[in-house]
């Protein structure tokens, strides 16, 4: 049971950081071309996913306290 719940903190972590370079690399092609919308829209976009993998992965690790 923990491995599975370790394995699952992995796939998180994984997850977060793919969310976490695919924004970085928007919000630079962003600067690199600011007049073009759909740039920024994308960058909006990845960090709002990021950060709901992020809350994600922190109420699973509050799960798995309550859970000790």
């Amino acid at each position: 049971r923990i491995c599975s719940m370790r394995d699952d903190m992995v796939g998180s972590l994984n997850s977060l950081r793919t969310k976490i370079e695919d924004a970085f690399l928007s919000a630079r092609k962003y600067e690199a071309t600011p007049s073009k919308k759909e740039y920024d829209l994308l960058r909006q976009k990845l960090l709002e996913d990021g950060l709901q993998e992020a809350e994600a992965a922190v109420k699973k690790i509050e799960n798995m306290i309550e859970q000790k």
